[in-house]
């Protein structure tokens, strides 16, 4: 018998080292190659070059990602110890050790509940490690006494495939949970719940066979079989897969929270600028945000179109902070920037351009109502009740206006010069006055 195994050894190498094996002419030659090749080992060995490079990438990731990617640990645990599991297998002294065996099966089976915690993690679905730990205990034990004590190896088989069942199941009840949580992640989840279907729907295929195989009475002695190679086969294919869905789960969770902190920088941006342009007492624009209006609106406006400007002094407002104290004069402030708030249109602009003067900016008018326009301000002003809104018998607000429209060409300072020019002549006209101009 052994001869005979030696002149079959020496008869095989002869085929795989000639010239003629890469195209064989029979069909037994082509026989003898693929069984040569389609072996659980060869598979273990791809498996393991596969898992060692996946393993690199993501310990990668990992040391560079980690606080951004919740569960790539778990996952670069996972592929380690499936890899170290495939070198049990590759090694000589695994076909005569059985602790070899069990060694290389309980890595493998501690990394498919280490992948289980790292999908939980990333999916921030709450799990019971204390259950799997458990599981994973149970399992070891059911699984080393098939491989020491058992010698139809259908029993090792099936224990193997309700395990590996049993913790797909659980991978694909928080895929299918979580499926909708990211737009970024709904195409790699997809994908990967695809392919944990096919890799279930493997091991499910192989263990109603190997029962069918045990209720016929059928032994098999070593653990080995076309069976076992094509699911073995399957399955490499099927979790190259899943690392690489794995991996594109990774990188997109690193550009959807790019695109988190994008928006939320933004949101912030706009905030300082909102601050940066509004006045900290009355709420509405500050000077850096009524010149920033100006310039806009004079770089954009056409010979045919205007824009009025109205600087806006309160009468007396020193005697206000004088007699009522300096609060009051705050609470002046405050008041008067909601009652102009309050009337102009949508499109115009109201802000403090400094102390107690304002600066309204009405937009898109007509000629023919320039003059009712700063009437209208002065009136609207003078018919609110003050002495209801600051309780004081008596009290009374008035303003003083100066305003001009942009002449074609006109810089801002000109503008503004000329809106000063006027506001002074009303405040030396008297009180509850505007002056100003649009020629």
């Amino acid at each position: 018998m052994v001869a005979y195994q030696n002149t079959k050894k020496k008869v095989l190498l002869k085929d795989l080292f000639s010239i003629d094996w890469i195209k064989p002419h029979s069909e037994g030659q082509r026989s003898v190659l693929i069984s040569y090749l389609y072996t659980l080992p060869t598979i273990a060995f791809f498996g393991l070059c596969f898992n060692g490079m996946f393993t690199i990438v993501f310990h990668t990731l990992w040391v560079h990602n980690r606080a951004h990617v919740k569960g790539i640990g778990y996952w670069t645990a996972n592929l380690a110890l499936n890899t170290l599991g495939k070198m049990m297998v590759m090694i000589p002294v695994s076909q005569t050790s059985s602790l070899v065996v069990i060694l290389g099966s309980l890595l493998t089976l501690v990394g498919s509940v280490l992948f289980l915690f790292g999908l939980a993690a990333f999916t921030e679905t709450i799990i019971s490690h204390r259950t799997y730990a458990i599981f994973t205990i149970s399992s070891a034990v059911f699984i080393s006494l098939t491989i020491v004590f058992t010698e139809n190896q259908y029993y090792r088989s099936i224990v193997h495939g309700l395990v590996v069942i049993f913790i797909s199941v659980q991978y694909l009840r928080i895929i299918w949970k979580k499926r909708n949580m990211d737009p970024f992640f709904s195409k790699p989840f997809g994908v990967l719940f695809f392919l944990y279907v096919f890799f279930t729907m493997v091991f499910v295929y192989r263990t109603i066979g190997d029962f069918i195989a045990i209720s016929k009475g059928l032994y098999m002695i070593e653990f080995d079989s076309e069976a076992l190679r094509h699911s073995n086969f399957l399955s490499l294919i099927a979790l190259n897969g899943v690392n690489f869905t794995t991996l594109l789960l990774s990188n997109n969770k690193l550009l959807s929270d790019l695109a988190k902190d994008a928006v939320e920088k933004n949101a912030r941006l706009k905030k300082l600028q909102v601050k940066s342009e509004h006045d900290g007492l009355t709420g509405v624009l500050n000077r850096s945000g009524l010149e920033n209006i100006l310039n806009a609106l004079i770089s954009t406006t056409k010979s045919h179109e205007s824009f009025m400007v109205c600087l806006v002094d309160i009468d007396a407002f020193k005697a206000i902070n004088d007699t009522y104290g300096h609060e009051m004069g705050d609470k002046a402030l405050i008041q008067l920037s909601q009652v102009f708030s309050s009337i102009i249109r949508p499109k115009d602009y109201v802000g403090r351009w400094g102390g107690d003067e304002f600066l309204i900016i009405l937009t898109d008018i007509g000629y023919a109502k320039t003059k009712s326009l700063p009437d209208r301000i002065l009136e609207e002003v003078e018919d609110v009740d003050w002495e209801s809104r600051f309780s004081l018998p008596g009290f009374k607000l008035t303003i003083s206006l100066g305003y001009c429209c942009q002449q074609y060409s006109e810089t801002k300072n000109d503008l503004l010069r000329r809106c000063d020019q006027n506001l002074y002549r009303a405040k030396r006209q008297g009180k509850n006055s505007a002056i100003g101009d649009c020629c």
